[in-house]
Formats: C-alpha cells, sequence, structure tokens
C-alpha cells in the first residue's frame, strides 16, 4: 500500500513538483487525481 502511495506520489510530482521532494499524503494524491479527471473530462467536452 505504501508503495502504491509513493508511484502515484511520484506521477503526481511529475506535474505538481513537491518541495524537498517529500511524498504526498492520500488526501493530496486524491485531490490532484479528482482535479485531473475533471481536467481531462472538461477537455473531452470541448468541440472538436
Amino acid at each position: 500500500m505504501e508503495n502504491l502511495r509513493k508511484g502515484l506520489s511520484d506521477m503526481l510530482s511529475l506535474i505538481v513538483p513537491k518541495e524537498n521532494g517529500k511524498y504526498y499524503t492520500w488526501g493530496e494524491i486524491a485531490i490532484g487525481g479528482i482535479m485531473l479527471s475533471f481536467l481531462v473530462f472538461t477537455i473531452s467536452l470541448l468541440p472538436r
């Protein structure tokens, strides 16, 4: 479970770098995931 959190944290760090190289908490990962999925959803609604 901890490895999953670190993996997700690393992916999120590519988009939003974390200061001091700390890992994101589950809450921050959840918020980041919701924001990313909302962004993808919004882009998919744009007229082609």
